[in-house]
This record gives C-alpha cells, sequence and structure tokens, in this order.
C-alpha cells in the first residue's frame, strides 16, 4: 500500500495516536494538535504528551467538517455557465 494513499477509514484502529491521524486527515501534526485544542477534535486522554482519539470521533469530526456541494449547482454565474 502507498504510505501517501489516503487510508479507508473501515480500516482505522479503535483508537488513533496524532501520527496515525496526520495521515487520515491529510494534515500536519500541528494542525491536529490545534484541532485537538480547539475541541474540534475531542481526544480520549488528557496527557499533554500523549493524544489519541477514539475512531468514532474521527468519523464525527469528518460528519462535521464535510458540507456538500448541491449537484444541480456549477461553478460560475447563476446561470450556470462558467465566468
Amino acid at each position: 500500500m502507498n504510505a501517501d494513499a489516503p487510508t479507508p477509514l473501515a480500516t482505522l484502529p479503535t483508537v488513533l495516536t496524532v501520527d496515525e491521524l496526520t495521515h487520515v486527515l491529510r494534515v500536519g501534526e500541528d494542525k491536529v494538535r490545534i484541532l485537538v485544542a480547539s475541541g474540534e477534535l475531542r481526544r480520549l486522554t488528557y496527557s499533554q504528551k500523549r493524544i489519541l482519539v477514539a475512531r468514532r470521533e474521527v468519523f464525527d469530526f469528518l460528519a462535521r467538517s464535510t458540507t456538500a456541494v448541491p449537484t444541480d449547482r456549477k461553478c460560475g454565474s447563476d446561470d450556470g455557465q462558467p465566468s
């Protein structure tokens, strides 16, 4: 498996480390720590040195963070023509 390929969500471990989260969310370590510090991504442990996040929390975070784009709208002007 390619290390840069996205991780299938069904194969995630029950609890993820910061390193695993960087691959799943495709962000850097600093961004994971910012998400945890802001409360956007809730962690299981409260140690300053270790962050563990439940798989269910990752699913919930992705669901909250994903916005659907209506399929009947096209990019550009309201008449559907590209700008």
